[in-house]
């Protein structure tokens, strides 16, 4: 991908993308599952706050930047509709610094995809015990910075003269699209240990407030026992 933004748009039919793109967000929002729901609510915002934190930091470098990783995560973790809804609004809300054109709509679209990938392909992501497998990721994450970047580029059909100038644009972003895979190996290795800690740490303490519920439940049956 070699300077999509390149592609100019008007006023009008800006709103209109980001009006569309909010709109998606939240029709797969509304039609995801609730449960569980603060769980889940919490792991959504801590994604898409690093994504888009970690975009607009990592902005000055070329095709580098968290969020193909994060989104297929949240696609892992939290299943197709709401990891469509995280690509969304990760597109959107980062653009609004980052600048929005018509290459809003093939970010989405990109993004959208690899958080459906991550969702189908769950079971082959994660391991026994719930933790996400870093092999896996490692390779569609590499892969998945080549083909977005191709997604991108068809932002750029309008300002081509044929079908053999896009195919020279795909070849000369070459290096730009090497760098976004490399970028995204790179993130899965910072990335995916931290998530799983987080994951693992969450898991305990949510296992240690059953427990204790559990228990004082017991407890409690034990003294209305007694008393009766």
């Amino acid at each position: 991908m070699l300077a999509s933004h390149a592609t100019q748009i008007g006023h009008a039919s800006l709103l209109i993308i980001d009006f569309i793109v909010l709109v998606s967000a939240l029709y797969f929002l509304a039609k995801s599952q609730a449960s569980p729901a603060s769980q889940n609510r919490m792991v959504f915002l801590a994604i898409a706050s690093f994504a888009i934190i970690g975009r607009w930091v990592m902005e000055p470098l070329p095709n580098i930047q968290p969020v193909t990783i994060l989104v297929l995560v949240g696609g892992i973790i939290l299943g197709a509709r709401r990891g469509i809804a995280l690509a969304l609004i990760i597109t959107l809300v980062s653009n609004i610094l980052l600048g929005s054109g018509l290459w809003t709509v093939f970010q989405a679209i990109g993004w959208s995809l690899v958080a459906v990938v991550g969702a189908t392909f769950a079971d082959k992501f994660t391991e026994a015990e719930g933790k996400i497998n870093l092999l896996p990721v490692l390779i569609v994450g590499f892969a998945s910075g080549i083909v977005f970047n191709w997604i991108v580029s068809f932002s750029v059909l309008p300002t081509l003269a044929d079908g053999g100038a896009f195919i020279d644009y795909l070849i000369i972003g070459l290096p730009y699209d090497l760098m976004h895979a490399f970028g995204n190996f790179t993130m899965a290795l910072w990335l995916v240990p931290i998530i799983n800690h987080l994951l693992y740490s969450n898991s305990l303490n949510t296992s240690e407030t059953s427990h204790e519920g559990t228990t004082d439940s017991v407890v409690n049956n034990t003294e209305s026992s007694i008393l009766a």
